[in-house]
């Protein structure tokens, strides 16, 4: 990532994060899982300052909000990822769907 930092590499590298922090909260520690996100989190932001339209980084940060319990934002996310065309999590959480 520091050598070629792009949208790409940057969701590579937090979807590691994402998958290490689910690992952490599945075996119970939540701090640790919460490290692991924010960490996911700031890989997604600097992704999407570089392609905003990032349909993998849009996913991600859905579910990053969701595993934060922060639904609001999750579903902003998830709409604005199907808008990209990954309607799934929107599909997935009915909550999410416009009007829903």
């Amino acid at each position: 990532v520091r050598l070629k930092p792009t949208a790409g590499a940057f969701a590579a590298r937090g979807n590691i994060f994402f998958l290490q922090g689910q690992s952490l909260a599945s075996s119970g520690n939540a701090n640790g899982a919460r490290q692991y996100y924010m960490a996911a989190g700031a890989d997604v932001r600097k992704g999407l300052r570089l392609k905003p339209d990032h349909v993998s980084l849009w996913s991600m940060k859905s579910g990053l909000h969701f595993m934060l319990g922060e639904q609001q934002q999750a579903c902003e996310a998830a709409r604005k990822a199907c808008e990209l065309g990954n309607c799934g999590i929107v599909e997935e959480y009915t909550e999410c769907k416009v009007g829903g």
